[in-house]
This record gives C-alpha cells, structure tokens and sequence, in this order.
C-alpha cells in the first residue's frame, strides 16, 4: 500500500498494470496534482502539478503510457493528457 500526503479523488491504473495514477489535491498549496506511482514498489515516479480547480477524471491511453485528465479551471472544462514515458 502506498500512502499519499494528499486527498486522492480518482485512480488509474495504466495499459499495463505497471503504474498507477492518482487525482490529488493538496489541503496545504490548495492545488490538484497527478500523481504517477509505481504499483509493485509504490514509489512516487511523478507529482504534474496543475492549475485547475478540479480534476474530475484520470484515464490510461488503452496501448500506450499517456494520461488524460479532465476538470474545471475558472468555470470551463478542461481536458489535458500527460505523455508518461519515463520507464
């Protein structure tokens, strides 16, 4: 189990089960972060800050380790995607 210093609103796992992604939201700076752990050793591999004011949904490319993720900033939907190809 890994533990997050943050509110965890939604989980993805990625295409290949290796990773997994997390909404957060930081009570401290009052901002949403994605958070990308590795799932066999819950080491925390990326924090993407974001200027929303929600994140709604986070979601695995079905064949390839890109994340997209929707939410709210200044009362328009947003939808953004995070190339993940670290490892």
């Amino acid at each position: 189990m890994t533990k997050s210093d943050s509110i965890i609103n939604q989980i993805s796992f990625s295409q290949d089960d290796r990773f997994i992604a997390g909404a957060c939201f930081d009570e401290i700076q009052k901002k949403y972060h994605i958070d990308i752990f590795d799932v066999e050793t819950g080491e925390l591999l990326l924090m993407n800050t974001t200027e929303l004011n929600s994140i709604r949904s986070v979601s695995w490319h079905p064949k390839t380790n890109i994340l997209a993720y929707g939410g709210e900033k200044n009362k328009q939907g947003i939808i953004s995607l995070l190339p993940f190809n670290k490892y």
